[in-house]
C-alpha cells in the first residue's frame, strides 16, 4: 500500500491501520494498537476533511476500548464523548454526502451504544450523578430505536421478517431482550447466507449488526425489563450475543480471511428460536432455495 498510496492518505491505508490496531490489541500489543489507531484516526480525518464523519467516530470507539483495556479510563472516557459528539453532529447537521450517508437508524443506534459505555466508564469511576443523567437519555433513546416504537407493533414488526413463518399465539408475552433478538436474528442469517460482497458493503453490514447487538445487550441490563425476562431467557439470549459477536470481531480483524464463520451464526440462530418455541413462539426458517438442474 506504502508504494501504490506515496503519500499515505488514503481510505485504504486508514482501513488497515484500523484493522491492524484491532489485531494488535487482541494480542494485547497496546502500544503498537495505539500507533495504529492513532494514524488511522488522522488519515480519516484528512480524507473526509472534517472530524464528523462515522469512520471517525468508529476509530474513536476503538480507542477507547484500547485505553480501557490498559486500564485507564478517564482517557476511554474522552474517546467516546469524542465520539458522541461527532455523532450528534452527523444526526443533527446530517454533515455527510448523501451517498455516504448512514441511515438515520444506524446513527441513533451507534449513539445509544456510545452513551451505554459512556455509563459503564462512568461506574467504575463512581461518577454516580453523570451515570443517573447517562440512563435517563438511555431510557429516552430507547423509546425512538425499539423497534414497536417506530410506527409498528411487535407483532407487525416481526411479522414482516421475511425469512421466517411465525405463529404469534404469544408474541405480545415476550420479553423485550428475545423480541430484539429475534430481530437481530433476521440480520444475523441474512449474513450467515449472503453472497459475496464487496469490502465496503461487508464492513458497513457488520458495523450496522454490532450496533443491533449492543442494542439487544442493553436491553439485558434494562431494570424495567428484568421482571420479565427468565435467568433462562437472559443467559440464551447473552450467549447468543457472545457468539455472534465474536464473529463479527474475527471478520472486522481479517480473521479466517476476513470470512464470516456462518456455522457459529446459525449455531446462534437456532438457540434463540428454539428458547422462542420454548415460550410458544413458532418460528419456522425457510431452507434456502436450491438451484435448478
Amino acid at each position: 500500500l506504502a508504494q501504490i498510496y506515496t503519500s499515505g492518505v488514503h481510505i485504504n491505508v486508514a482501513s488497515v491501520r484500523h484493522q491492524l490496531g484491532l489485531l494488535c490489541q487482541r494480542q494485547r500489543r497496546y502500544d503498537d494498537a495505539a500507533r495504529h489507531l492513532q494514524q488511522a484516526l488522522r488519515i480519516r480525518q484528512k480524507v473526509y476533511s472534517s472530524p464528523f464523519h462515522i469512520e471517525v467516530s468508529i476509530t474513536h470507539r476503538e480507542l477507547s476500548r484500547l485505553e480501557r483495556s490498559r486500564g485507564d479510563a478517564p482517557a476511554a472516557e474522552a474517546h467516546l464523548r469524542e465520539q458522541l459528539n461527532i455523532l450528534r453532529h452527523i444526526q443533527s447537521k446530517k454533515s455527510h454526502s448523501t451517498a455516504a450517508a448512514p441511515s438515520t437508524n444506524r446513527v441513533l443506534r451507534e449513539i445509544f451504544a456510545c452513551l451505554h459505555e459512556i455509563r459503564g466508564i462512568c461506574r467504575e469511576q463512581k461518577k454516580m450523578s453523570e451515570v443517573r443523567k447517562l440512563s435517563e437519555e438511555i431510557n429516552s433513546l430507547r423509546q425512538r430505536i425499539s423497534a414497536p416504537c417506530i410506527g409498528q407493533s411487535k407483532s407487525s414488526n416481526i411479522n414482516s421478517m421475511a425469512d421466517k413463518k411465525i405463529n404469534n399465539k404469544n408474541l405480545n408475552e415476550i420479553p423485550e431482550a428475545l423480541h430484539l433478538a429475534l430481530q437481530l436474528r433476521q440480520k444475523v442469517r441474512a449474513l450467515a447466507k449472503g453472497k459475496e460482497e464487496s469490502v465496503m458493503k461487508r464492513k458497513r453490514d457488520l458495523e450496522e449488526l454490532r450496533a443491533q447487538l449492543l442494542g439487544v445487550r442493553a436491553s439485558l441490563r434494562n431494570p424495567k425489563a428484568e421482571g420479565q425476562t427468565t435467568s433462562k431467557t437472559t443467559s440464551i439470549v447473552a450467549q447468543a450475543l457472545d457468539l455472534i459477536e465474536e464473529v463479527i470481531r474475527d471478520a472486522a480483524a481479517g480473521e479466517r480471511g476476513g470470512a464470516i464463520d456462518s456455522s457459529t451464526l446459525f449455531k446462534a440462530c437456532d438457540a434463540l428460536r428454539e428458547e422462542a418455541h420454548n415460550l410458544g413462539l413458532r418460528i419456522e426458517d425457510r431452507a434456502p432455495e436450491r438451484k435448478r438442474r
